[in-house]
C-alpha cells in the first residue's frame, strides 16, 4: 500500500512504518508519512509511541521528531525511556538525538533528570552537547 493510500485509510501504524527508508523508497515518501502524521495529532501519539521501539533508527528518529512537533505530553516518558535505551543498547545516536530534540521542543521537566545524566555520560560529543541544549530549553522554559 503507498503512503497517499495509507492516508485515505487512515492506517497510522503503516504511516508509523513508513518513517523508515527500509520501508518507504523515497525521502519524499517518509516526508508525506511524517506530514499526515504530524497533522493527525493526537490520534498519532500511540502508533508513534510504539515507533520508538523501531529496529531501524531513521525510524525512531523521524518517531520522536513528529511526536516532538505534536507535542502531547504522553510522549514524554517514552522519549526519556527511548533516549535511554538507545545509549543502553549501542544504538546508533541519530534516534537518541531525535529523542533529546524532541524533549527540547516538548520542554517538559520530567526529563530533566536524564537530560542531565546524558548531558555528563552521553555516547557521543553531539550527544552530550544536545542534551545540555534541551536541558537548558527546558530550563528557560520556567
Amino acid at each position: 500500500m503507498s503512503v497517499r493510500e495509507m492516508i485515505i485509510s487512515n492506517d497510522l501504524v503503516g504511516l508509523v512504518r513508513a518513517l523508515s527508508p527500509k520501508v518507504s523508497a523515497t525521502t519524499e515518501e517518509i516526508k508525506i508519512a511524517f506530514d499526515a502524521l504530524k497533522a493527525m495529532g493526537e490520534p498519532a501519539v500511540l502508533p508513534l509511541i510504539e515507533g520508538l521501539g523501531d529496529p531501524d533508527d531513521a525510524a525512531r528518529y523521524n518517531a520522536a521528531k513528529c511526536l516532538g512537533e505534536i507535542g502531547d505530553t504522553r510522549a514524554v516518558e517514552p522519549l526519556v525511556a527511548c533516549m535511554e535505551d538507545c545509549e543502553s543498547n549501542g544504538w546508533f545516536a541519530i534516534g537518541q538525538l531525535g529523542a533529546i530534540r524532541a524533549l527540547a521542543k516538548m520542554g517538559d521537566s520530567r526529563a530533566q533528570d536524564a537530560l542531565t545524566f546524558t548531558s555528563k555520560n552521553g555516547s557521543s560529543a553531539q550527544v552530550c552537547n544536545d542534551a545540555a541544549i534541551a536541558l537548558e530549553a527546558i530550563r528557560s522554559r520556567r
